[in-house]
């Protein structure tokens, strides 16, 4: 039996599809290594530093359980920002983003930066495990409004709207 101790938030099959090893299966010691270096390498979910797997073996039905303990990480990152240009005087920023939405591993982020005389609009979200398969799938829509006085009484109006879809396959073995 395999179990996560600390999980609260990050759904079990999100840590469970970065592991090596598999119940009902031998117990493989370099791949209970590379196990705990995946899971880590998530970053939603941190593992005890000096045990982060307890072994229960039981000889007599000749099974071996593991409990790989940690805590949630936070995984949520907000940004504030100004400053000040020649083109657009001061302005202002505001972007946040999260690498484990809703506990399912998901990336949402949206970021917004607005002066005197542009505005910029950005949102976006990817699912690392599209169709719980190794596989990523993306979408970004962004937005962005121009209007300047470039010589005087000439103004300057450009507006562009889009959006990208991605995709990723992980040819792993």
């Amino acid at each position: 039996r395999i179990e996560f101790e600390g999980n609260r938030r990050t759904m079990d099959k999100v840590l469970r599809r970065e592991l090596r090893v598999q119940e009902g299966l031998v117990m493989n010691v370099a791949a209970l290594r590379n196990s705990v270096y995946k899971i880590n390498q998530l970053g939603y979910f941190q593992l005890n530093e000096e045990e982060p797997v307890k072994i229960d073996v039981n000889a007599e039905d000749k099974t071996v359980d593991l409990a790989f303990e940690g805590e949630e990480a936070d995984r949520t990152e907000l940004q504030f920002g100004g400053g000040w240009s020649e083109f657009d005087g001061f302005f202002g920023q505001f972007a946040m983003r999260t690498t484990n939405f809703l506990g399912r591993g998901e990336t949402v982020g949206v970021s917004v930066q607005s002066g005197r005389q542009r505005n910029l609009y950005d949102l976006q979200y990817q699912v690392p495990w599209f169709l719980d398969r190794p596989q990523s799938i993306g979408v970004r829509l962004f937005n962005s409004d121009l209007d300047s006085d470039v010589l005087t009484g000439v103004d300057f109006r450009q507006s562009n709207s889009g959006i990208s879809v991605t995709y990723g396959r992980s040819f792993r073995g």
